[in-house]
């Protein structure tokens, strides 16, 4: 009488295995933002159903697999989370444009500075106010420190030779029609010369 026993096992096991699946499935059908499955009220609005919540069929259903209810607000959460990494990932390469084309500009400008600075030119927004004057080599600095340099290191020169080769190479084109020298000075790279 073997088989038939092990024939009655399966039939217990395939049926607890419909059951732990069922109540998975109603589990998470109660959990979704599904309308309810009894009373058809949306997820938010659980506390008005008739049948008195939380013992109504749906509040029963959620409970029984509490962890359902979990994973599909870790899902929820998780969703949230890929949508504001998304975001942030587009306003991060916005910034990383922005600072390219200003780093840009500024190398563009650093031969005029550095040679500003060489000849001793100072500029003078008030000739009443002393103060007020602001030296080239001050400028100078202040450009080799925010392009993360030292006045004179190498890396300060290699840029001030991308920033000369730049305006060189403008000057030499001939302009075309519809562009200036200095649409073709935007465009050029100079962040890796």
């Amino acid at each position: 009488m073997t088989a038939p026993t092990t024939e009655a096992q399966a039939l217990r096991e395939a049926l607890a295995e419909a059951s732990r699946e069922n109540t998975i499935l109603r589990a998470s059908l109660a959990n979704s933002s599904s309308p309810c499955a009894y009373c058809k009220l949306p997820r938010e609005e659980w506390s008005k159903c008739a049948s008195g919540f939380p013992g109504c069929d749906r509040a029963d259903d959620a409970m029984l697999c509490p962890h359902v209810g979990a994973e599909l607000e870790t899902a929820d959460r998780l969703a949230a989370a890929e949508t504001a990494l998304d975001a942030l990932s587009a306003e991060v390469e916005a910034l990383r444009a922005r600072v390219e084309r200003n780093e840009r500009a500024l190398v563009l400008l650093l031969p005029f500075v550095d040679f500003a600075a060489g000849e001793g030119l100072s500029f003078d927004p008030d000739p009443n106010d002393m103060g007020a004057r602001l030296d080239a080599c001050d400028l100078c600095v202040a450009a080799a420190e925010a392009l993360g340099h030292e006045l004179g290191d190498p890396d300060y020169m290699t840029r001030l030779a991308a920033g000369k080769a730049a305006v060189r190479a403008a000057l030499a084109q001939p302009e075309q029609e519809g562009e200036t020298r200095s649409s073709a000075l935007a465009e050029k790279d100079m962040t890796h010369e």
